[in-house]
């Protein structure tokens, strides 16, 4: 018992950092679907004609988008 008690602390510490990966990952996620929603709906503008769409910004992320494919 004595010595799972001086664990403790280290324990704390990894339920700390596996907190803290899980965020990073999901932030990166989020990051990654924005992208594709940005792409999928610049295409989807492009195609009907219109404007570069205006959700990143207009023609500046137009370019930038395709300079990404």
């Amino acid at each position: 018992m004595h010595r799972l008690a001086a664990s403790a602390p280290y324990f704390g510490v990894v339920a700390a950092h596996r907190t803290l990966v899980v965020k990073r990952l999901l932030a990166k996620n989020q990051q990654y679907n924005n992208t594709l929603l940005g792409i999928r709906y610049e295409c989807s503008r492009a195609r009907d004609g219109g404007h570069p769409g205006k959700l990143y910004g207009g023609p500046a992320s137009s370019q930038r988008v395709a300079d990404s494919l």
